[in-house]
């Protein structure tokens, strides 16, 4: 398998209803208390069917929270992989072998009390990919479209923390990853198609210069 940074016009993935991933946002997870100020603690789990983080097996432990408590940055919840290096979640999905797709990561911060430098490696079956974030100070969210060509039908997908970093009072803390979308590598394509023919004849002028 290779997993390569991808390239060109393909920020629509996450915009789509078609994914291959279930839970691929996170959006179905363990219920909150109404009168919940914070985050729920999730211990390791390597049963999917069993997680409290629908179709998700937990890595170390990870923090599950919603936009009624903090800041997330798409949808209604995030997970923040709070046990230091290692800790993430990871699915398992059944494709067709040597068949191509494109992976679009979201990972970032938003705890504004995390010091230290952020990095998540990603996973897809035999290949990873190493992305650091940054200073947990300085807010930024990254979002990424890998194409990746399987070499087995059933494909491990993961995203890990690189590093353990704490709050100024102690308090493990780390990156967070809001959502993964995986689509077959000719639907990237025909999304782009699409937005390119609705685009207005003065846009498309524009990219031309770009690219030419």
């Amino acid at each position: 398998m290779s997993l390569n940074s991808g390239l060109g016009f393909k920020p629509f993935l996450s915009n789509t209803k078609n994914n291959l991933l279930l839970n691929g946002g996170f959006e179905y997870g363990p219920a909150f208390p109404s009168n919940s100020t914070g985050g729920i603690l999730v211990n390791a789990e390597s049963n999917l069917t069993q997680s409290p983080i629908y179709q998700w097996e937990i890595l170390g432990t990870v923090k599950y929270v919603i936009n009624n408590n903090y800041t997330v940055p798409q949808g209604d919840a995030a997970i923040e992989l709070v046990s230091g290096k290692s800790s993430g979640i990871q699915t398992t999905v059944t494709l067709k072998k040597g068949s191509k797709y494109d992976m679009e990561t979201f990972v970032g911060h938003y705890n504004e009390l995390c010091i230290g430098e952020l990095a998540v490696r990603i996973k897809a079956g035999s290949d990873e990919f190493y992305r650091p974030i940054g200073k947990a100070e300085n807010y930024q969210r990254i979002n990424e479209v890998y194409t990746i060509t399987v070499d087995s039908s059933v494909t491990s997908i993961s995203i890990q923390s690189e590093a353990t970093t704490k709050t100024k009072d102690g308090v493990l803390c780390g990156p967070a990853t809001d959502r993964i979308v995986l689509l077959p590598y000719s639907y990237g394509l025909k999304l782009q198609t699409s937005v390119l023919f609705v685009c207005p004849a003065s846009i498309l002028v524009s990219f031309m210069q770009l690219i030419g």
